[in-house]
């Protein structure tokens, strides 16, 4: 811990082991954007499972564990002792209405989020913290960071460069086959409805002619269509 100088054993109830164990978990602290990111890579932070107007928040049993144990083990230390300022803020909590697991998840936010804080600044002092560019890599200012290598910068150009685009105007032929298959189509439509047309007034014409048999005998072939 001497060697690594980390900032994070300033915070209180953040002892040798558990600022270990979050450096050793956490690795490259400039892969988190913000601090938001860093609480849903720890669990600290809740999932919103709110419903209309009212807001309602669940424990979340995503992230690192091991993490989530480390920050477990400084709020509770913070607690213990009357004097810290993570008690103080811990009986706010209380005195808001909420429980004491609540008030304790509320706590280890907090403790990520100053964790978080101190990390970032370790790897600023470091030089570790570069810009980071739109494309949400460090070290790359340009918008096609996120898909790879700057333009500027390829030695053979595209990898898998795209389709041609072609405009190729219909020939005669071509719309020829289009209409004669168009009214081909029409005339294959028309031949079925003449053959329901057909069979419709065939049905209709035996039931005229056997009306102490149900209609319906026709069309489930209870009985034979009269010649």
């Amino acid at each position: 811990m001497k060697a690594s100088r980390t900032s994070t054993t300033k915070i209180f109830g953040v002892g040798p082991v558990v600022a270990a164990t979050a450096i050793g978990l956490t690795g490259d602290v400039t892969r988190f954007p913000n601090r938001d990111h860093f609480a849903s890579f720890n669990g600290t932070a809740p999932i919103d499972v709110s419903s209309g107007g009212k807001k309602v928040y669940r424990l979340s049993r995503r992230g690192s564990r091991h993490l989530n144990h480390a920050l477990h083990m400084a709020a509770v230390t913070q607690i213990r002792h009357r004097h810290s300022e993570g008690r103080a803020y811990y009986e706010r909590k209380v005195a808001e209405g909420k429980g004491h697991k609540e008030a304790l998840r509320c706590l280890k936010r907090r403790i990520s989020d100053a964790l978080y804080a101190c990390m970032v600044e370790d790897a600023k002092r470091d030089g570790r913290l570069l810009e980071r560019g739109p494309g949400g890599q460090s070290g790359n200012g340009s918008v096609s960071s996120a898909a790879g290598s700057h333009p500027r910068h390829r030695l053979f150009g595209q990898a898998t460069p795209g389709p041609a685009v072609r405009l190729r105007q219909p020939t005669e032929p071509r719309l020829q086959r289009r209409l004669e298959h168009g009214r081909r189509a029409w005339q294959l439509h028309g031949r079925r409805l003449e053959k329901r047309l057909d069979k419709q007034r065939g049905l209709d014409r035996g039931c005229r002619d056997c009306s102490s048999e149900p209609a319906f005998g026709v069309l489930f072939g209870t009985r034979r269509r009269p010649a």
